[in-house]
């Protein structure tokens, strides 16, 4: 009985050691990558020479669009230039009549498959009919995004540069409404900075963000825009990459999106994006695997090791239970508990950095002390969404 106890608690000791190495791992991976996110660019010298379209998908958006219309209008970039399309999807409220009523082209579909992934395929294909070559670039945004007015400029300047895929800056319109949205508005910009910023400053590609991208006409023509599951700007991204392209990151270009400022109106949207994810990470990673031994190229094991790490909140949920477990075996006197203790400062320099480089108000440090629920809520969605998920609504 006593060898038993003792095999048991030398097992729970290394499982203990592994859990705090492993959290330790992480941290030092997205670390050292964050170094390419301490300086950021300069903003590029604005052109107008490129011919955008400029792609929103809707549903049921009756009420909210006046902000993104009058955003649209007000750019700083030659109108001749811009053929902007609504693509609204199955409506049932007021939304085409809004967005005609704004001067604005729209497709109104009522039949055929439901989702954005459908309605963005009809819209580059009536893009592409229409302007044929004229046609430079696709920018893409939602909804609810706000629209700086130097984006399309900066976009036109990306371009010259010979980058054929852009994903500008997503901010967050709404982020001090609640103290949810705060604590998302927190997270989002550190994953800007220390993450998206860095992996492009680093010569690998960052994510696509759903909204804020631009793509050439080229590019969409050579990887069709069609998708299988939730997340449909995440297996673009993959096929991009596999097809040997990257996608660079345009500090500048902004564009905001409003976030749910509450927990219970967030939940449906975490969960698609999660599922999704969970959906897109099985499909792909041997796709990526089997590009880089191919090919050598940093992009693809890059973004294959980023869909295998869990998300910042299942990282901090580990570090937790790192603590917790090597407190009890191996104990408060060994190394294991000292490695898993030190990660506790260390996540919260990296975030507070984060944070601080982006500019963000030096009161919303005191809402950290909130982190704790925050990070157990996103860590309850990631868990309960591995199953994918199964509407796009």
């Amino acid at each position: 009985m006593t060898g038993l106890w003792h095999a048991g608690m030398t097992l729970a000791g290394w499982a203990a050691t592994l859990l705090a190495l492993t959290s330790a791992s992480i941290w030092l991976y997205q670390a050292a990558r964050a170094v390419w996110g301490l300086r950021a660019p300069a903003p590029l010298i604005g052109r107008d020479d490129r011919f955008f379209g400029v792609l929103v998908p809707a549903h049921n958006e009756e009420g909210v669009l006046e902000p993104l219309f009058a955003s649209l209008k007000a750019v700083n970039y030659p109108a001749e230039r811009l053929a902007i399309l609504f693509v609204a999807d199955h409506c049932t409220d007021a939304t085409v009549a809004q967005i005609r009523a704004a001067g604005f082209d729209c497709i109104d579909r009522q039949s055929g498959e439901r989702g954005k992934t459908s309605s963005l395929a009809e819209g580059i294909g009536r893009l592409l009919e229409q302007h044929g070559d004229r046609l430079d670039a696709v920018a893409f945004f939602d909804a609810d995004n706000l629209v700086d007015a130097e984006f399309f400029r900066q976009a036109a300047a990306g371009l010259e540069q010979g980058h054929p895929v852009l994903q500008g800056h997503v901010g967050v319109h709404n982020w001090d409404a609640t103290l949810f949205s705060r604590l998302n508005y927190m997270n989002a910009v550190v994953e800007n900075r220390l993450e998206e910023l860095a992996r492009s400053q680093a010569g690998l590609s960052c994510n696509l963000r759903g909204h804020g991208m631009v793509m050439s006409r080229a590019i969409l023509q050579q990887v069709p825009w069609h998708a299988g599951t939730m997340v449909e700007d995440q297996e673009m991204l993959v096929r991009l990459v596999c097809s040997g392209h990257r996608v660079h990151w345009l500090e500048h270009a902004r564009a905001a999106s409003v976030l749910p400022a509450t927990a219970k109106e967030a939940a449906a949207q975490r969960r698609r994006w999660a599922g999704g994810r969970s959906a897109i990470v099985r499909s792909s990673v041997r796709a990526l695997w089997q590009h880089w031994r191919k090919t050598g190229q940093a992009s693809a094991l890059h973004l294959l090791i980023d869909f295998l790490l869990p998300s910042h909140a299942v990282q901090l949920s580990l570090m937790f239970m790192a603590i917790l477990a090597t407190a009890i075996v191996p104990g408060v006197g060994h190394w294991p508990f000292w490695l898993a203790l030190a990660l506790l400062p260390a996540y919260l320099l990296y975030f507070l950095a984060g944070n601080w480089l982006s500019g963000v108000p030096a009161r919303l440090a005191l809402d950290v002390l909130y982190a704790p629920a925050f990070i157990a809520w996103r860590t309850w969605i990631y868990l309960s969404s591995l199953g994918g998920a199964k509407r796009w609504r």
